[in-house]
């Protein structure tokens, strides 16, 4: 598939694919004619991609993490260094799904209240 292609099935821009193939994240096959030719299991490698870079990750880390992900062909035991470094991340994004959390409730009552006004 064409990087157009990727780009519809993936919700990524064709530019943020290209920085993604720049970093090593992603590895198209390039046809004679110089268009990037993409196969479908790069439209999971991409979604993974994207959601690490929602999650705050860098793109260095994802091209660190991502030859241990089993779900895009990495078969690659993660060091000791890189597994301590993805402890630390999980743990930060575990207080900020709390932080959220909370936040959702607050925010919550503050629409329920403003309903209920509005009813009066």
């Amino acid at each position: 598939m064409r990087i157009g292609d990727l780009s519809r099935c993936t919700g990524v821009s064709a530019r943020s694919l290209r920085h993604y193939e720049e970093a090593g994240l992603i590895r198209p096959v390039r046809l004679e004619s110089g268009y990037r030719d993409y196969d479908e299991s790069q439209v999971i490698t991409v979604g993974l991609i994207k959601t690490l870079i929602g999650a705050g990750l860098p793109v260095t880390l994802i091209a660190e993490v991502l030859p241990s992900v089993p779900a895009v062909g990495g078969y690659n035991q993660p060091t000791d260094a890189l597994a301590a470094r993805l402890e630390q991340i999980c743990e930060q994004l575990r207080e900020q799904r709390e932080s959220m959390s909370r936040a959702i409730l607050i925010l919550g009552g503050v629409m329920a209240r403003l309903k209920s006004a509005e009813l009066e």
